[in-house]
């Protein structure tokens, strides 16, 4: 289903394209836009420059693969997205569109492999301190 197709229907105006991308995502995160635990009536879908959405409920890695499914839209799709609490029944999610996979923090997106990658090198950089330290 067209996530975006469905959200203009229900809100009755149009959507930014980063307004698009962002619906497209809650579909595949949510198991159908409709389904998300989200009000599509609180959301700014015209903003261009962010669009921050309140997300009901918790977010799981695996058993209930919100999360993962999360980093793995956003990923496909350029856009940056960051998690915060809002109350203690849910999280705001905050997506921004990024333009390309390098160049600077503040413009790109890196694949999720290389993402991966780099956290491991923080992990190798870690545990050759802990080794450091272990040895004084």
């Amino acid at each position: 289903m067209d996530s975006a197709a469905w959200v203009r229907k229900q809100i009755k105006d149009r959507l930014s394209p980063l307004g698009t991308q962002v619906a497209q995502v809650l579909g595949v995160v949510g198991g159908g836009i409709y389904n998300a635990p989200i009000n599509v009536d609180r959301v700014n879908w015209t903003d261009n420059l962010y669009i921050r959405v309140y997300w009901r409920g918790g977010m799981h890695s695996w058993d209930l693969p919100h999360l993962t499914l999360l980093l793995a839209e956003c990923s496909r799709r350029l856009l940056r997205v960051e998690i915060n609490p809002c109350n203690p029944q849910g999280l705001e999610l905050v997506f921004h569109q990024r333009k390309t996979r390098t160049g600077h923090t503040y413009e790109r997106l890196p694949e999720i492999r290389e993402i991966l990658d780099i956290v491991d090198g923080w992990y190798e950089r870690q545990q050759n301190v802990d080794a450091m330290d272990d040895v004084r």
